[in-house]
């Protein structure tokens, strides 16, 4: 039984939490997307996405504050998360228990700024990224407490 349910805007995000819960009840939450992706590679060319992922993303990938055109930067995506952490922290109760629904690349962020703070860089990001699998669809658990206000606990049925 939730208290409160978010979930992120994007569209498939919202259709689960639809399913999932009364629409009513859902408070979209606009800093929970994934990610901004550039825009150029929406229909690009094959070779043009590679050339992208492959050269430009892995050549920059571990500097925070790179990002490709209109995407968003390492740095970024932690001013969201630590947005969403305070808001965690001050608005919600310790009684509460909620439900997100969002993205895995986000929640990665999520868990990786929570267990290391200021400590958190690209490269413990793409450490998580290659060790925790957070499918869609796939269900975990976080106990986030206010208190500490850091991570407690995480299950995902299908990492392990």
């Amino acid at each position: 039984n939730f208290t409160h349910i978010y979930s992120s805007p994007q569209p498939r995000a919202l259709k689960t939490a639809k399913v999932l819960f009364d629409p009513k009840k859902i408070t979209v939450m606009e800093d929970i997307y994934e990610y901004k992706r550039p825009k150029f590679l929406n229909g690009a060319e094959k070779d043009a996405a590679i050339k992208f992922w492959e050269v430009d993303q892995k050549e920059n990938k571990y500097l925070p504050s790179w990002k490709y055109d209109d995407s968003e930067s390492f740095n970024e995506i932690v001013t969201r998360v630590k947005k969403l952490q305070t808001f965690l922290t001050v608005s919600q109760s310790n009684q509460d228990t909620l439900a997100i629904i969002g993205h895995g690349t986000f929640f990665l962020h999520f868990i990786g700024l929570s267990l290391m703070g200021d400590s958190y860089s690209p490269i413990v990001f793409f450490d998580l990224l290659r060790n925790i699998s957070l499918e869609n669809g796939g269900v975990f658990v976080l106990d986030f407490t206010s208190k500490a206000g850091k991570l407690i606990g995480l299950f995902n049925p299908d990492s392990f």
